[in-house]
Formats: C-alpha cells, structure tokens, sequence
C-alpha cells in the first residue's frame, strides 16, 4: 500500500484528536512508512494545552529525548564498518582515563556496564564544559553491578559512547552526524544543537499536570545520550533507510550488513537489545511495542513522549513525536498506538 485510504485516515485522525482533548499531549507529529513510502502523517496541535501557544508545524522540531540513543549509536555502528572500532571493544582502548578495564562498547549501548541507575546522577553541564561532563563521569568508581551480567537503564552510558564516538571520528557528534547523515538523508531539519535554532522552531517540554512549560531540558549539554531535536518526516527517513538495507535515494548509506546487524537481537535475548535499538522479542519486555508488532520490531522511546520503531517483518517504521511528558509516564500509550498503526499500515 502507498497510503492509508481515506477511511482510515480519518479513523487515525481521529484517534489523535480524542488524545489532544483527553489531554494525553497538546499535539502530535506522527510518519508512518511502508515499504519506504510514507503511508500515514499527522501534524496537529499546539505547544501547550493554551490554545493561544503556538501551533505545531510540519517544520517544528521536537527534543526526542532517549529516542537520540538509536542515532548516536548508528555512528558507533559507522565506525565499526570503517574498521575503526570493534563492539566488543574496551571502553578504557579509546578512554585511557575510563577506570573501568573490563568495560566493553556493548555494555555501555546496552546499559550491563554497571552502574548504579539510582545512584546520585551528575547533572550536565553547560554546552561549553562538553569535555568536563565527560570528566566527570570518569571519576565514577563504584559499580553496582557485575559487568555484563544486568542490563540497568543508565542514560550517561551513551555520553560516554558519545566520547568514543568523538575521539575516534576526529569529529564533533554535530558535525559527524551532518556528514555522514543528515545531509545525505537529507535531514534538513535535524540537529544535536539548540544554538542552530531559533525558539520559534521548536517546542519546549509540556507538563499537563502542572500546566507549564520547561525549557530546563533544552538548556543542557548535548551529549549523544538525548536531545537530538528532529521532525516526524526527518526521522522516519532514518528508520527507511535501515530497513532499505542502508541505502536512501540510490545512495548507500551503510552497507547492508550494518544494517542488518541493527535490526538483530545481539545479547543472545539476554537483554533483548540490538547494536542500536531495543528490540521486541516474544515478551516485549520494554512493553511499548504493539501487541500487533512481529517479534522483529526494534525502536526507543524518550520522555518527552516519543518514540521511533521499525518492524521488518512488515517492512513498517513509525514515529511518534510529543513534547509531552505525561505520555511518557504510561507506555501503554505507545502501545496502543502502535497496535493502531500497525493494523491499518498492514490492512489491504
């Protein structure tokens, strides 16, 4: 199918339009995609509940959180292909300050390294103390875990990853993904920094039990772990391009067996975790995907209340972009959704 037929799409519409009036987000940006066409859009609402804020736009970028960890790990995968790095790498090869010895790559990208998620979190720090953050980080010398044998959800893994990622390439994360992604999958209106935009050109976090705006999340530095600003059709165009076996437009983006290798359960269902994303499975341990979704479908979600999946069972990708942190708090409502999507992208 290319699109939704008028039928459905004014069922999915409307489905989105009862969540703005119950209030589950003041808007939503949603791609879905089919064997890489765009079968179903949706782009309504406003930046708060105050129907004065301003108005979504195909153009406005959301801050899509945890959803980052994904992208910042395809260029990990990058490096792989280009021979620079192995996963099974210890961190402490790239990191000679890592105090950890046994640390590997996959660990940080599939949160076994150990640390303790509870434990105090350093904040961020300001964009121009990039490297501090890193520093930081390092002076962590307590685990909570053995290595490698829980997987603890630790966001701060992926700045470490961000920093291999750095030191590797030669490269800033920003300028790195620019040239090995945004600009050949023509993500015009992607970036890692908010000092390329204007605030007219994004919209801050929504608290619908507070009925306030944040914009503390947007002030923070931006370390490959979260805060990749994007749009649903940017987006989905990365989820295309791995399901088209890494190439977009006749261009091949990444060989076929990167791609491959990120679409595949790789902890031996330990964890049920890709290279780059997590991954379904038969129990959906995550429990955001779709009943409806094949075992296959890999994807992340982030706590602005979005989330990105890919199911190659049905040659589908979606995305779901808020900036509402309510929806985030119920996965189910990335669930439902998914089961919505799924079911129309796949009816004839």
């Amino acid at each position: 199918m290319a699109k939704l037929n008028s039928v459905d799409k004014v069922r999915c519409d409307n489905y989105f339009d009862n969540l703005i009036n119950e209030g589950v987000s003041s808007c939503f940006s949603i791609a879905v995609s089919v064997k890489g066409k765009l079968a179903y859009t949706y782009c309504k609402g406003n930046e708060s509940a105050d129907k004065a804020s301003s108005p979504l736009t195909p153009e406005t970028r959301f801050n899509i959180a945890s959803v980052t960890k994904p992208v910042t790990a395809f260029f990990a995968m990058k490096l792989v292909e280009e021979g620079l790095i192995c996963l099974n790498d210890n961190v402490k090869k790239h990191i000679p300050e890592y105090p950890f010895e046994e640390t590997t790559i996959m660990n940080l990208i599939t949160h076994s390294a150990g640390y303790d998620p509870y434990a105090r979190i350093l904040p961020k720090s300001k964009r121009e103390d990039h490297h501090e953050y890193f520093q930081l980080l390092y002076q962590i010398t307590e685990l909570k875990n053995e290595i490698g044998k829980v997987s603890e959800y630790w966001s701060p893994g992926y700045s470490i990853l961000t920093d291999i990622i750095e030191r590797v390439s030669g490269k800033g994360l920003e300028e790195l993904a620019r040239e090995v992604l945004f600009d050949p999958l023509e993500m015009d209106l992607s970036t890692y920094e908010l000092s390329n935009l204007e605030r007219e050109n994004y919209f801050a976090l929504w608290n619908s039990k507070s009925a306030q705006l944040t914009e503390d999340f947007h002030h923070k530095n931006i370390t490959g772990d979260s805060g990749l600003y994007t749009t649903a059709t940017d987006l989905i165009k990365f989820t295309d391009m791995i399901l088209a076996g890494g190439t977009y437009m006749d261009k091949q983006i990444i060989s076929r067996a990167t791609s491959d290798r990120m679409l595949t359960e790789s902890t031996g269902g330990k964890f049920n975790m890709s290279p780059i994303f997590w991954t379904r499975g038969d129990l959906n341990p995550q429990g955001c995907f779709g009943d409806l979704n094949s075992s296959r479908t890999c994807g992340h979600t982030g706590m602005s209340g979005c989330m990105m999946f890919v199911d190659p069972a049905y040659d589908l990708s979606g995305v779901i972009l808020t900036n509402s942190i309510i929806m985030h708090e119920d996965w189910k409502n990335y669930k439902k959704i998914c089961n919505l999507l799924t079911a129309l992208a796949t009816s004839r």
